[in-house]
């Protein structure tokens, strides 16, 4: 609902204005676009063709500059999540933890739901979590 949206919204403009430099911005491309952006396609790392995110050799495994990395998600069935989670994230993303790691860290907050992903059978793709309000998806990347 929009109502869920703008509250959705306030929350990370309260993690961003807790945190003193966040960037949070939305964009007006494409799903797939986004898809082709992650992988690398503005930086020059993966071609800009659907075929190129079948071919292993493309995108920032094969030609970034950080040879290692690890990507995962987090689904949320709520929004009204703890503020001990919110001060983990906060935490793991611009607190103390970069003083002590040698990677590069990105966290995504994607906000889920309405018609075409509820109404969307659950056979048709590979993907769960319809129900989900919201994912945390982060991605880490370091030098091996």
């Amino acid at each position: 609902s929009p109502e869920q949206v703008e509250w959705f919204e306030a929350k990370v403009d309260e993690i961003t204005e807790a945190v003193g430099d966040g960037d949070c911005h939305s964009f007006a491309h494409t799903w797939f676009d986004q898809l082709l952006f992650e992988a690398g396609r503005d930086r020059g790392v993966i071609e800009n063709t659907p075929e190129a995110l079948m071919d292993r050799n493309q995108g920032y495994g094969a030609k970034g500059p950080a040879r290692a990395s690890k990507n995962g998600g987090y689904l949320a069935d709520s929004y009204n999540v703890s503020e001990e989670m919110l001060d983990t994230l906060v935490d793991w993303t611009f607190g103390h933890m970069e003083k002590v790691y040698p990677w590069s860290l990105l966290v995504l907050i994607y906000n889920l739901g309405g018609p075409k992903i509820t109404e969307a059978p659950t056979s048709s793709s590979a993907y769960g979590g319809r129900d989900a309000k919201f994912v945390v998806h982060f991605k880490h990347q370091w030098n091996e």
